[in-house]
């Protein structure tokens, strides 16, 4: 793959999965509006979530300047989906609930820690 394919493909998974982002945690935190949520710290999560979103969104502009917050996506996804499946462990009522989602984060996690721009030697 050649680095400019390999840019484009980058930019076009950062706007795809910051929209997903976005667009998820957004409709989750705007659905614990009106009923109770299943725990009070939903909706501080879904905000933290829809901000990566936005900032994934802002370094497709421009990748190699916005290196330290496509990592940060990368690791948060994981992490989240990693505690996610942990979390379907003993809640077999509602593993696939978690499961399937944890697996999309880990998917998006590692796609952004796949396709992060390299490090930029300032000094060569």
């Amino acid at each position: 793959m050649t680095p400019a394919s390999r840019e484009r493909t980058l930019k076009i998974i950062l706007v795809v999965l910051g929209i997903v982002q976005f667009g998820t945690s957004l409709w989750s935190f705007v659905g614990a509006w009106g009923r109770l949520p299943r725990s009070v710290t939903t909706p501080m999560l879904e905000s933290v979530m829809m901000t990566l979103g936005v900032f994934l969104v802002l370094a497709s502009r421009n990748p190699p300047a916005y290196r330290s917050v496509i990592l940060y996506g990368g690791w948060a996804n994981l992490a989240h989906a990693t505690v996610m499946a942990a979390m379907a462990i003993p809640v077999a009522t509602q593993r696939a609930e978690l499961l399937i989602p944890a697996a999309l984060a880990a998917i998006g996690g590692a796609l952004l820690l796949a396709f992060a721009p390299p490090i930029v030697n300032a000094a060569g």
